[in-house]
């Protein structure tokens, strides 16, 4: 199995509690808000944290989108709606009237001040370059949206915060892995199921030139435990392991698997 450079690498961070859920119906977001919060913390000065910026062009050269005469897509709308509800909620400040935002041209500059309420200590989920690339290169999905919702809702549940040298009474309180249903992914986030599968099949195979993001562990069980995910790294044979013996304990029954 091929696995990820672990080398170390800058990430950006999004709060738990913009992936957890269906975004659109509890914070009126379209899920470009993903792409726009991960652009202005990349865009974050180095004189000053507190300060970014922002072009719709940005967000829409990450969708692949390079037509921008004539009429204005759907996804520009649904930035400028974004930047409101961001700016209502005391996440930002931006250098413009909310007038001159509806309005505001493709490569317009967007100047912004990050408000204590952008940034979170905790319950965050972390994303580095590498991980973006992958996601929004890859062609073999058409909705690089659908596919980033997914993998940051998977991720936001494996709890990175616990190493492989902890002892196995600590891991198994909260393994590093993920082992939610689809049904319930496409409940919470919806999205049909279909498209949570093709998305997390995208996910767990590996391309040419690139190594899968995720780790599949197949249950033979299924119907009882669901499939386990765990995040390609070195070790995630043993996080694998661990998650075993752990849903071992809490379904008190032998977990089957594929392997």
């Amino acid at each position: 199995m091929k696995k990820q450079n672990q080398t170390s690498e800058p990430f950006l961070t999004i709060p738990n509690k913009f992936i957890q859920c269906n975004i659109e119906n509890k914070f009126n977001m379209g899920r470009e808000f993903y792409v726009i919060y991960l652009l202005i913390s990349k865009n974050r000065s180095a004189l000053n944290l507190n300060q970014s910026y922002l072009t719709i062009k940005d967000v829409l050269d990450f969708y692949g989108i390079k037509k921008y005469g004539g009429k204005k897509p759907q996804v520009y709308y649904s930035i400028i709606n974004i930047l409101t509800v961001m700016i209502k909620n005391n996440m930002i400040e931006i250098d413009m009237s909310l007038d001159e935002l509806n309005n505001v041209k493709y490569n317009s500059c967007i100047r912004i001040n990050i408000c204590d309420k952008f940034t979170v200590n905790r319950d965050y989920t972390k994303l580095n370059r590498s991980q973006i690339n992958y996601i929004f290169s890859d062609e073999r999905f058409k909705s690089n949206r659908n596919l980033l919702t997914c993998y940051l809702y998977i991720i936001s549940h494996i709890n990175d915060t616990i190493n492989n040298e902890n002892t196995t009474d600590t891991v198994l309180k909260c393994p590093n892995a993920f082992w939610g249903s689809i049904q319930n992914m496409s409940y919470t986030l919806c999205i049909n199921t279909r498209t949570i599968t093709n998305c997390i099949k995208c996910l767990v195979t590996p391309t040419p030139d690139k190594p899968a993001l995720l780790i599949k562990e197949k249950t033979k069980n299924w119907a009882m435990i669901p499939n386990i995910y765990v995040i390609n790294k070195p070790g995630y044979e043993k996080e694998i392991e661990f998650t075993i013996n752990y849903l071992d304990k809490i379904y008190h029954t032998k977990v089957k698997t594929e392997n």
